[in-house]
């Protein structure tokens, strides 16, 4: 009993020995050393160009029934997986349990059927020497390995290989609300982390093995140093998602498109357009956009967004911009034109309508917030709409700049508009002691 007892301490130490030396164990800088176990699960035409991109072009998706022998995977358990026994060992015929295999490299070596109905996905642990197998639930492989299940417990490491390789110490901005801190260096504990802007220019500091849905774990450090990270997908390949699922969360955060962009790569030249991340711009006029389930939406004028993204068209004058709205938080995309100089301006010759133009589409600033703004008026304003009371900055964003700005007379002012958009002409008087509306004439 001693002997035995001594056996599983010894075997939960090298276990642990194995997890502090494997290079795709990485944790955040500053993370406290624990002996604590406790398995915590982190989870959770434009299309031409992206499909250009570096992710498209390197991550490429297989399902098990193209799996390559050779393939290697880590097994990375959840909380389920330390109940329900994944692997058997095929020498002995007893099933092992995942703790013990946890964060060990299986190759993977094909299937085959032994005996009676149940056929048998075979890997080599690279740790051990030893051959375990999957045993496959009730399904013939040709019909398993459609289904999209997958092996449970393995994290695909080619993704992870893959990563290291291109994006160490490569620079990434932000497009996640939240990512994680680890609160443990043996243990899986973290802490989430809400305080980073979108487009927050962040350098790789570390690529590990995340979870089997969201395999690679990416180690950012922010330029005052302070490191997180997120877990995500990329290729997919055994992180038992469905094509249509997949496509549904590319926007969202534990994929990579969702949590980071590689600079100059995803986006159009810093150089010529990266002055735009980041800006607070509004619309001059009512507006289609594009969401992110691509159904179009019509935007009101002086709605708020946040420029998170500029990506050039392939072959096109045009311009992706993703923009986030100041109070919602969802994602739209709008199809611009502008050019290097930044002050483009339509005419007749352009290719492009009026309103594709940036400079004729946007400004910017939140106007909600401007001085003599206030709340109760701002949807009349949206509108174009003047009322009595309204301060001369209201009227100024509600109609824009007049076409003649009368003098004062006898205290009154006024701002004529030969047109609007609301009207063919008007007459706004002003108290020149206020500065507000005292009537509209139209």
């Amino acid at each position: 009993m001693k002997k035995s007892f001594f056996l599983v301490l010894m075997t939960a130490f090298l276990g642990l020995n194995v997890a502090a030396q494997n290079k795709y164990i990485v944790k955040t800088k500053g993370t406290n050393k624990t002996t604590n176990q406790q398995m915590e699960a982190l989870s959770e035409d434009e299309d031409e160009a992206e499909k250009l991109d570096i992710i498209s072009r390197n991550f490429v998706f297989s399902d098990l029934c193209s799996w390559q022998e050779g393939m290697r995977f880590m097994v990375v358990p959840e909380k389920k997986d330390l109940i329900i026994k994944t692997f058997t060992d095929s020498l002995t015929g007893n099933m092992v349990s995942s703790n013990l295999l946890k964060h060990k490299i299986m190759v993977y070596k094909g299937h085959d059927k032994l005996s009676g109905l149940h056929e048998h996905i075979n890997f080599l642990c690279e740790d051990d020497g030893k051959v375990y197998y999957y045993e496959i639930p009730s399904y013939s492989f040709d019909d398993y390995c459609y289904s999209r299940q997958g092996v449970p417990t393995l994290a695909y490491l080619g993704d992870v290989d893959k990563a290291i390789e291109l994006f160490k110490d490569k620079k990434f901005r932000t497009k996640a609300n939240t990512y994680y801190v680890d609160s443990e260096l043996e243990g899986n504990d973290v802490e989430a982390v809400t305080d980073v802007p979108v487009g927050t220019e962040v350098t790789v500091k570390a690529i590990g093995v995340g979870s089997r849905s969201y395999p690679v774990k990416i180690i950012v450090a922010d330029r005052r140093g302070r490191e997180f990270f997120q877990n995500v997908a990329i290729s997919r390949i055994n992180s038992g998602m469905r094509d249509d699922e997949f496509t549904a969360i590319q926007e969202i955060p534990h994929t990579f498109k969702g949590s980071f962009e590689l600079v100059n790569d995803n986006m159009a030249d810093d150089k010529e357009y990266g002055e735009y991340r980041g800006k607070v711009v509004y619309t001059l006029q009512r507006t289609d956009m594009t969401d992110s389930h691509k159904l179009r939406v019509r935007m009101a004028r002086l709605s708020v967004f946040t420029i998170t993204d500029v990506q050039k068209m392939p072959n096109s004058k045009y311009v992706r911009l993703t923009l986030t709205g100041t109070g919602s938080g969802s994602k739209y995309y709008k199809l611009v034109t502008m050019d290097s100089e930044n002050n483009v301006t339509w005419d007749e010759d352009m290719d492009a309508p009026r309103e594709d133009v940036y400079s004729n589409l946007f400004a910017e600033g939140d106007p909600s917030k401007y001085p003599g703004i206030r709340k109760k008026n701002y949807m009349d304003i949206q509108k174009g709409i003047v009322r009595k009371g309204f301060t001369e900055q209201e009227v100024k964003l509600a109609l824009g700049e007049p076409d003649v700005k009368g003098t004062d007379k006898n205290g009154v002012f006024t701002y004529t508009y030969n047109s609007t958009a609301s009207q063919s002409r008007s007459e706004v008087f002003f108290d020149s002691a206020t500065k507000t509306v005292l009537r509209v004439v139209k």
